[in-house]
């Protein structure tokens, strides 16, 4: 019996929690937000631009890799996430700590991470739609089963 397994990557927990993988994420980009920090200094930091590219390669990158798997967080985790992304893009652009997360997007022009999730999950669904090879394919389609499945259901609960 084991409680996790790390597979490409990505810490698969036995009951599909994500604490453990946001731990590790947590602590990889931790060391790559102080090389930001250090390069974002006032007296010799380097240009916004940069630092954004910098940001994006070194700690966007390392989230973007398991977002697809992270449709279901808790608050906790979402949160954890959150607080690592932003505290990044508020150094990138030379945000102060306390400056609101709403205004750090727009200032920088990165999308929340919740929103880059959505994405990728929509693109991944598209790409698999296109390709009729992909075994995923076949859950995608509209299915008639599906449909008087679903219809039955409602049925029965109008019923009770």
């Amino acid at each position: 019996h084991v409680d996790n397994y790390k597979f490409l990557g990505v810490i698969f927990n036995n009951k599909l929690k994500w604490t453990e993988q946001i731990n590790q994420l947590h602590s990889k980009t931790t060391k790559n937000i102080n090389l930001i920090k250090m390069l974002s200094h006032t007296k010799y930091g380097g240009e916004r631009q940069t630092l954004l590219r910098i940001h994006e390669a070194v700690t966007t990158s390392i989230h973007n890799y398991s977002a697809l798997i992270f449709t279901k967080l808790t608050k906790k985790d979402e949160r954890k996430l959150n607080t690592i992304h932003t505290r990044s893009t508020k150094y990138a652009i030379g945000a102060f700590v306390t400056s609101p997360n709403a205004s750090v997007h727009i200032e920088s022009g990165i999308t929340p991470l919740k929103h880059q999730r959505k994405i990728h999950l929509i693109k991944y669904a598209c790409k698999v739609k296109n390709n009729s090879k992909n075994i995923l394919n076949l859950s995608l389609q509209d299915d008639s089963k599906d449909n008087k499945y679903k219809k039955r259901r409602e049925e029965s609960n109008c019923q009770r």
